[in-house]
């Protein structure tokens, strides 16, 4: 919500490589709404978790498509449909849309993530000279990879556990559990202030003259609105 209300409030110019940006907070505030009604009136919110995957993963994906060069727009777009098939494939038969967390398509999708917002990162620090736009999509790319790594790290000791396959394998303890996602809230946070930052940095659509009071928007030539119009600074043939 802190996101969205800045948001509507500065009117930030997103370029096009953050164009998306708007409709990842939209939808994030949304699935939160949804989120509560489920649990208020349907007892259940699981269906909630599968699209907060999708929409999450996929609004970012297609961050980074805008962002990158344009050779690996195409690498990274066939990663984008495998994503989409193991999220509807795993939401069909294991991981049941309404009544199992979606941990398979979560961990391949935030992996994902995790491993453009390095690349990103990376490359960003071979450039010499920086702006806000390059500045906006660094600091997008650090609670990218921030919270997306920390959500995984909690999704591998919390839910890997309760599928067969891997009850052989490890079987952490309660308080491990708990250990493992205790540095989610804190990395929530953080991920919440990088985005504020970042919509702090970009530019508004706000021209200079619409951020001034309304008593002040007057044209050249003229004194302020709650003057009388005969008095002018200039002559009237010279005033536009």
């Amino acid at each position: 919500m802190i996101p969205l209300g800045i948001m509507l409030y500065r009117k930030p110019a997103f370029p096009l490589e953050l164009g998306l940006i708007p409709y990842y907070i939209g939808a994030d505030v949304f699935l939160a709404l949804c989120d509560r009604v489920g649990k208020s009136y349907f007892r259940n919110n699981v269906p909630v978790f599968h699209f907060s995957t999708l929409f999450d993963i996929t609004f970012i994906i297609f961050t980074y498509i805008r962002i990158f060069p344009a050779d690996k727009k195409k690498p990274i777009m066939a990663v984008w449909i495998v994503f989409l098939a193991i999220w509807l494939v795993s939401g069909l038969t294991i991981d049941h849309f309404t009544k199992d967390l979606n941990t398979i398509s979560r961990i391949f999708g935030n992996g994902f993530v995790v491993i453009l917002s390095i690349s990103y990162i990376m490359q960003i620090f071979s450039f010499k000279s920086g702006s806000n736009d390059r500045e906006a999509t660094l600091l997008f790319s650090l609670f990218a990879f921030l919270y997306y790594s920390c959500s995984t790290t909690a999704i591998l000791f919390q839910d890997l556990p309760r599928y067969e396959i891997f009850k052989g394998i490890f079987m952490p303890s309660k308080s491990f559990q708990i250990f493992a996602a205790s540095p989610y809230p804190i990395v929530r946070l953080v991920q919440i202030t990088l985005m504020v930052k970042m919509l702090i940095v970009l530019p508004t659509h706000i021209t200079p003259r619409k951020a001034l009071p309304k008593w002040l928007r007057f044209r050249l030539g003229w004194r302020p609105p709650t003057e009388p119009p005969q008095y002018r600074v200039l002559p009237a043939h010279l005033v536009g």
